[in-house]
């Protein structure tokens, strides 16, 4: 089985004035080929800080982090930024569309951040993927024009422009309602089973997590496996 992340060891801390506040005490956890696995824990247990570190948006204090057999403190700045551009995609709780922009171009917004250009082919997948997520008909409303559940499912659509090995996704149904969020998980499935990405992500739906082929928690700064299939 391929592995595309590897989480070793993180640790992680915040200074506030005298104080240190360590989040991470050693954390770890694995990704591999079409596997979709759950971060579970309360509130404040770091789940949040160790999906950034894990998409080179932070860094940790120690440990280490291994994407597509790639050390991420062997990587320049730069680096980090073109394995995130064309390796990882991003999906959070809030959206973050960009309200003056269509579905279509908002889903397009990636690949002109990591290449300045589009061509033909370009705008051509951006539209596949919003048929894939059931948009084919709302490509050209704006995020303000869309419920929830679709500006979501934009925004899973953009995550996928680059075609990333690696999503990472942060409360993807949080603000979803229960049918809604029931759509977001059978998209994440097809990813997984027809497309082999890995999916990694934070939630707090148990029912959710429960369809993770592996379900991490995180407790006192320390990732421990809790189910597995």
């Amino acid at each position: 089985m391929t592995n595309l992340l590897k989480i070793s060891e993180i640790q992680k801390s915040f200074h506030d004035g005298r104080s240190e506040l360590t989040i991470l005490k050693g954390a770890s956890l694995e990704l591999n080929k079409g596997e979709k696995i759950a971060l579970v824990g309360q509130s404040g247990s770091g789940k949040s800080t160790l999906l950034q570190i894990a998409g080179l948006l932070d860094s940790a204090n120690a440990g280490e982090v291994t994407i597509l057999s790639e050390k991420a403190s062997e990587m320049s700045q730069a680096r980090k930024a073109q394995v995130r551009n064309l390796h990882i995609g991003f999906v959070y709780q809030h959206h973050h569309l960009l309200p003056e922009f269509t579905a279509l171009e908002n889903v397009l917004m990636p690949q002109r951040i990591a290449t300045g250009f589009l061509s033909d082919k370009h705008k051509a997948h951006a539209r596949t993927l919003l048929k894939q997520v059931g948009l084919e008909n709302r490509m050209s409303h704006y995020p303000s024009e869309l419920s929830g559940g679709e500006q979501q499912r934009v925004a899973i659509a953009r995550a996928l422009m680059c075609l990333p090995e690696i999503l990472l996704a942060d409360e993807p149904t949080g603000n979803l309602d229960p049918e809604t969020s029931a759509e977001v998980e059978a998209l994440f499935n097809e990813l997984c089973d027809e497309m082999g990405v890995g999916v990694l992500y934070v939630t707090h739906d148990m029912e959710l997590a429960k369809t993770a082929d592996r379900i991490y928690k995180i407790a006192n700064g320390v990732v421990e496996v809790v189910s597995e299939k």
